[in-house]
């Protein structure tokens, strides 16, 4: 019969083995973190398109003291989403950090975070809020 000592390390491998136990536990290796029912592809927000028209005579109705409410005071958008500004007037318009000269279009992607607070010639605040997040 052969008798071998142990290893001078064998004490280590239960200790190895509670680690390895210990990080799996934490790392949450295999648990199924995604919702029941996921695929496991990420929930992505559709991007959403805004058209704003400025109507031909808005100039003219401001001019005389009608308010026009064209433009929201605020706007929430996510990031992706766009904005188009129409403006038919004869008279170009400030909306927020753009500038949409008469029979102009001005249109924005918004590619990331920001908050635009400016003014509008559209809205009976004259002023904007975009914030997009």
């Amino acid at each position: 019969m052969i008798v071998t000592s142990p290893s001078p390390l064998a004490f280590l491998r239960p200790l190895l083995v509670g680690i390895v136990m210990v990080v799996s536990l934490l790392t949450g290796c295999g648990s199924g973190s995604e919702d029941a029912g996921s695929d496991g592809a990420a929930d992505a927000i559709e991007a959403v398109s805004y058209k704003y028209i400025i109507p031909s005579g808005t100039a003219e109705r401001i001019e005389a003291g009608e308010q026009v409410d064209i433009m929201p005071s605020r706007l929430d958008l996510n990031i992706g989403d766009s904005i188009e500004i129409v403006n038919q007037d004869s008279q170009g318009h400030n909306v927020g950090p753009f500038y949409a000269g008469k029979g102009e279009s001005v249109s924005q992607t918004f590619n990331s975070a920001a908050e635009y607070v400016d003014s509008c010639s559209v809205d009976p605040s004259g002023v904007i809020t975009i914030v997009v997040s």
